[in-house]
């Protein structure tokens, strides 16, 4: 694998669906050698590949995993240094699940820091110890040590690794370290399968991913402190349960592990946030009780009544008794929309807080803010909800990593946005196999392989990314004859008779699967085209303020303009520029003819040399648009938006620098 491969390689590994200008800046590569190399890494992997999309590079898991393996597959190490925070969790971590003392200068190779860096992350390191009354133990002659109560130190132990694991690269760095290595974990995720299976519920992606990972360094911890212990909870009797004997029994074959350990672990394992569950919780009497209180409160502060309050409640349940458990152990939960969620949604976030007082009854004390959040997301989504009215025309799904209330705002979220869209519900990532077989469109906060028209979208919805995304799905239905004729089909059906209906759907698959959609012969003088004299190509710089100006100028020298067009489109374009965007970075200013078109004309300016909008994005092309007074110029729009949405296409036009080959590029569409 040659330097540049593996540079960009390591780069994907350490950061998350990254965008092309930042690698390119980052690495120096061109966009067109980034293309090269990734083509070249995919054809190394053995199953997913890398994923270029709208100038966004995304891998699936497996996939990263797969680049991880085959970047370190020759004793090539990923890591070099570790930034402060996360080379303290390292070097916890290592001596909890180690035990023994160990010296300064092994502990500073471990972490590849010299012994005075060492000595002050000890400082850090000992002031949060102490904080969370566990000790730092040092001897002159051993080196350093953890010892305290074994319930905290294993609740410490837990949060580390989440803490890890919720990096991009974590699974890597425990990995490497060999602090918990990929097939060690193997084993507990297939049982935690099978626990979903005999206890008909579905763990959230993350958790999956995360829960082996802080079992198997518990278990480890277990191991070698192979102590007596023991930790109370009150109110709850976890053993009459009817999930701890299930769970209880995935942890067979570790001989080692005392009653205690078990009920620990068993904990670890009922905390966990879920996507679904067919549990009753019957043994939970007192939680139905709140949840009901909880509910009666929501409707008496937002004046309203819940709709689906039965649904509502057991979406609100399978999120309530989790958290409990996480409450009553001390768990920390890393919520990472926390701060975002409270600020868009103040109000909301302080309603239910109010609302929450039955919770914070059952467990003695005020939940996190983190928690309340993750309630309020639920009670947000359902908010959203109204009876529905509008006819559905298409079938999506939602794929989500996360627990049920981020899922849930989202998918609520969705329904309100698009009406005809008919979604099946919030499922994991790994449920895809049984979703994709009958749905239009997949909707997921992570990049996925199938064959479904995918749109990735964040967790939460904000102004600028819900106008994307109409755009998004707007131009995919235009763009797509099968789903274009559905939509028609469905304004028609009724004034259609039956059993003419599969004939009109055939005849409309065949109208716009035409080139030419008009309907009678046109007098095609004026259509426009592109050729190689509407090309230019920016090498020089530019400034934001004088793009409209600059990118009109052949359409005024060609004389098919005015002087008052130019600044109408320039008054217009500085007000709306995010409503002018035809493609990834690509900005079309244009405005009505009447302004001062005296002929159909465009020019396409392809920005060689980067520069930003005022909201940091990246300008890759500015189309400057005379349109025609009879719309003329909307066949060569609509080619162009396809050929914008297919990225290797995209690519060769905002990589080369033959003007007659991007000319012809575009005209074949």
């Amino acid at each position: 694998m040659k330097r540049g491969t593996k540079d960009l390689l390591t780069y994907l590994l350490l950061n998350h669906h990254v965008d092309v200008a930042h690698v390119s800046k980052n690495l120096h590569q061109t966009p067109n050698e980034i293309k090269k190399n990734i083509e070249e890494i995919n054809r190394s992997l053995k199953s997913e590949p890398i994923l270029m999309e709208h100038q966004v590079i995304s891998m699936t898991e497996r996939c990263r995993e797969d680049c991880y393996r085959l970047l370190t597959e020759k004793e090539q190490q990923l890591f070099s240094y570790y930034e402060g925070d996360l080379r303290r969790q390292l070097i916890m971590i290592q001596l909890l699940m180690d035990g023994r003392y160990l010296s300064l200068q092994a502990l500073a190779d471990y972490v590849y820091v010299s012994k005075n860096t060492m000595l002050s992350d000890f400082k850090h390191i000992k002031s949060r110890l102490n904080q969370l009354q566990i000790q730092l133990d040092y001897s002159r002659k051993a080196g350093y040590a953890i010892s305290g109560s074994e319930f905290l130190i294993r609740n410490l132990l837990g949060k580390l690794i989440r803490d890890v694991m919720k990096t991009p690269y974590g699974k890597f760095i425990l990995d490497e370290k060999r602090l918990i290595t990929v097939s060690e974990v193997f084993l507990l995720k297939k049982r935690l399968e099978k626990v979903e299976k005999d206890l008909q519920i579905t763990f959230t992606d993350e958790q999956l991913e995360e829960l082996p990972y802080i079992l198997f360094g518990i278990i480890k911890r277990a191991e070698i402190a192979n102590i007596a212990w023991s930790f109370k909870i009150e109110k709850y009797d976890i053993k009459n349960t009817h999930e701890y004997p299930i769970i209880r029994e995935m942890f067979w074959g570790y001989d080692f592990l005392n009653e205690t350990d078990l009920l620990y672990l068993s904990l670890q394992v009922l905390a966990s946030n879920l996507v679904e569950s067919a549990l009753l919780f019957s043994d939970s009497e007192e939680i139905a009780f709140a949840v009901d209180d909880f509910t009666v409160r929501l409707e008496n502060y937002f004046a309203t009544e819940i709709i689906r309050k039965g649904e509502f409640k057991e979406k609100v349940m399978l999120h309530i008794r989790p958290a409990i458990y996480r409450n009553l152990l001390g768990f920390q939960i890393n919520n990472t929309l926390t701060e975002q969620f409270i600020e868009e949604y103040t109000t909301m976030f302080r309603i239910v807080e109010k609302a929450s007082e039955p919770f914070a009854e059952l467990v003695g004390h005020q939940w996190s803010k983190e928690e309340m959040v993750y309630l309020s997301m639920i009670v947000l989504g359902w908010m959203y909800q109204t009876e529905e009215t509008e006819q559905k025309i298409f079938r999506a799904a939602i794929l989500c990593q996360s627990g049920t209330s981020i899922s849930k705002l989202l998918l609520e979220n969705l329904k309100g946005m698009f009406p005809t869209i008919d979604f099946q519900g919030a499922f994991a990532v790994r449920q895809l196999a049984q979703v994709e077989r009958d749905v239009d469109f997949l909707f997921t906060t992570v990049p996925i392989q199938t064959d479904v028209t995918v749109f990735v979208v964040p967790s939460i919805l904000d102004k600028e990314s819900r106008k994307i995304l109409r755009c998004q799905v707007e131009q995919t239905i235009d763009m797509d004859i099968e789903k274009k004729t559905k939509a028609l089909m469905a304004m028609l059906r009724d004034s259609i008779p039956s059993e003419n209906i599969p004939q009109v759907t055939e005849k409309l698959e065949r109208f716009f699967g035409q080139k030419d959609f008009e309907v009678r012969p046109l007098d095609m003088s004026d259509t426009l085209r592109i050729e190689a004299q509407n090309i230019c190509i920016w090498k020089d710089a530019a400034r934001w303020n004088e793009l409209v100006v600059r990118s009109f100028m052949p359409l005024l020298q060609r004389g098919s303009v005015t002087q008052n067009y130019v600044a109408t489109c320039e008054m217009i374009f500085y007000e709306n520029y995010q409503q002018m965007v035809i493609g990834p970075g690509i900005y079309l200013p244009h405005a009505k003819p009447q302004a001062g078109v005296q002929r159909a004309d465009i020019q396409l300016h392809i920005v060689k040399r980067g520069m930003c909008n005022p909201s940091g994005e990246y300008v890759q092309m500015m189309i400057a648009l005379a349109p025609s007074g009879r719309n003329r110029h909307i066949p060569l729009l609509l080619k162009m938006n396809e050929v914008f949405l297919q990225p290797e296409k995209l690519q060769f036009i905002l990589a080369s620098e033959n003007r007659a080959e991007i000319a012809e590029m575009i005209e074949r569409g």
